[in-house]
């Protein structure tokens, strides 16, 4: 391919659609941060319900602690949306069959949650309970995998350590007040309720729900990401030609440009939500960042037509929707 080839042409402006989205939300966090708060924002009325809580330090260490997980996020989508800018950044040498999706899943799947735990126009309840979950199953995740590192001779097992910060965590929820609700056999924690009588907030969550609801404009986005993430056949198949012994992968446009798209979409609601959430949802990077997710879109639209590849195709799971 040259670079006068639309092809490396189309694949170069999806690169640079990830490096300035990735820009845009890393230039919007810090400015946000470093601000304070208008007294409309939902960060100001979370922090006044705080204030006035029950246990107010205990509750205002952990949803810091929840804040910080947030932030966290939002910078775990900024890395995966520039790291597919520069996998894609010179089509002329080569460009991946596959690695695109894990990106993008991670950046879709990460967006996701953070929409999820800020809640926008939801109450501080709603925030502070799926916060708290949250600490809570990330834990248990922590501590589930220290359990399977065994000592060696240079280094002690870090079971207990780790054990030890979960407990340290229950602890100061349950002195915060908060209600840990266990499972029928009393052997793990599977909700928590933050106020007296409330509604009960799982901790588990599953990414599938989150990713549909939050990116409920493409379709199936996590499923079809995910089925490339694990090495599943059906999502595999179509970059691959086989003749007898012989087999050639292809990397196909529409599917790297498929998950820019997603990305890119993931990078502009996570900064939208953050923004949103700190009283900044009015600043121009918000608004660009939205543009820039509708043009990539439409420029994936105009690929699609000028290669063919929208032109009455059907993917290779139709043979499984057809009916027998």
């Amino acid at each position: 391919m040259t670079r006068s080839d639309p092809t490396v042409e189309f694949l170069m402006r999806a690169s640079r659609f990830c490096r300035e989205q990735a820009d845009d939300l890393h230039g919007l966090l810090g400015p946000i941060l470093d601000s304070t708060a208008p007294a409309s924002a939902p960060a100001t009325r979370d922090h006044k319900e705080l204030l006035s809580s029950v246990r107010s330090a205990d509750r205002q260490e952990l949803w810091s602690r929840a804040a910080l997980a947030c932030l966290h996020m939002a910078v775990h989508v900024t890395d995966h949306v520039r790291a597919l800018g520069v996998l894609l950044d010179q089509p002329q040498v080569g460009v991946p069959v596959y690695a695109h999706a894990s990106l993008a899943r991670s950046a879709v799947e990460a967006a996701a949650l953070l929409m999820h735990v800020l809640a926008e126009g939801q109450p501080f309840e709603a925030r502070f309970s799926r916060g708290v979950a949250l600490l809570i199953a990330d834990a248990g995740m922590a501590a589930k995998s220290a359990a399977r590192v065994p000592s060696n001779a240079y280094m002690a097992s870090p079971e207990a350590a780790v054990a030890k910060e979960k407990e340290q965590l229950l602890t100061l929820i349950e002195r915060a007040r908060i209600e840990l609700v266990s499972n029928r056999s009393g052997d793990r924690v599977k909700g928590v309720r933050v106020t007296a009588g409330g509604p009960e907030t799982s901790i588990e969550v599953k990414a599938t729900d989150l990713v549909q609801r939050a990116f409920a404009d493409l379709p199936e986005v996590y499923g079809m990401l995910s089925g490339v993430v694990h090495g599943l056949p059906w999502r595999l198949g179509d970059s691959a030609q086989v003749h007898g012994r012989q087999a050639v992968w292809q990397a196909h446009p529409m599917e790297a440009g498929g998950s820019v798209l997603a990305a890119v979409t993931a990078a502009g609601r996570a900064g939208a939500s953050f923004a949103l959430y700190r009283g900044f949802g009015d600043e121009p990077a918000v608004a660009g960042m939205r543009a820039r997710a509708k043009a990539c879109d439409e420029a994936l639209r105009r690929y699609g037509e000028s290669c063919g590849a929208l032109a009455g195709k059907q993917p290779s799971i139709a043979r499984f929707l057809a009916p027998q």
